[in-house]
């Protein structure tokens, strides 16, 4: 089996005259090329495969792989980082009780659940209470308080999630890997284009 491998950027005018010229180097007739744009495969043995499995002997398959030959692509780590740094920052201060930093004008505060008034003095010292009810356990820092730090989890657990994939799967190089000539099956010579 013959493959070229070319970048992503080739255009089907551009793979049909290469694969003319080596299947003509090669003593063999010009055949169509077919590319599948729309597939990737993982890396270059389930891309060569996928060639295999799709020859039919009337066009000449090509599809996308990632290149684990070629050196990966250098990921912008820096600015993910800092994003967790930051929200990490922020949700430390989740565990901080709120109304002794933010007393109110009468040194109370009312649970929205249960509707108990709390004394402000008692929130975050030993023996008191800090952001749940002593009473419900409900939490009585104001809603949009609440809903920020929520939204700070999500964002954190989100960008969190998208840093572990990025770690796990290198991110090789797109390119395409396109069948010249699907005689002798048990050997796979790639050329570089």
């Amino acid at each position: 089996m013959e493959v070229l491998t070319l970048g992503p950027d080739a255009t089907l005018a551009q793979v049909q005259q290469l694969v003319t010229e080596q299947r003509h180097a090669m003593g063999l007739d010009a055949m169509p090329v077919a590319m599948h744009a729309d597939v990737v495969c993982a890396d270059t043995g389930q891309a060569v495969q996928w060639l295999q499995d799709h020859a039919n002997g009337m066009v000449l398959p090509a599809v996308l792989y990632h290149d684990e030959a070629m050196r990966p692509e250098p990921m912008d780590d820096a600015a993910l980082d800092e994003r967790l740094r930051g929200l990490r920052a922020k949700l430390r201060a989740r565990d901080r009780a709120w109304w002794k930093t933010h007393k109110p004008a009468n040194g109370m505060v009312e649970c929205p659940q249960c509707r108990s008034m709390l004394n402000v003095e008692y929130c975050g010292v030993r023996g008191g209470w800090w952001n749940r009810c002593p009473v419900c356990h409900g939490d009585v820092r104001p809603e949009q308080v609440a809903r920020q730090f929520d939204e700070w989890k999500h964002e954190y657990q989100r960008l969190r999630d998208l840093r572990n994939r990025q770690l796990q799967m290198p991110a090789y190089p797109v390119c395409w890997l396109v069948a010249v000539s699907m005689q002798e099956p048990a050997t796979v010579r790639i050329t570089p284009q």
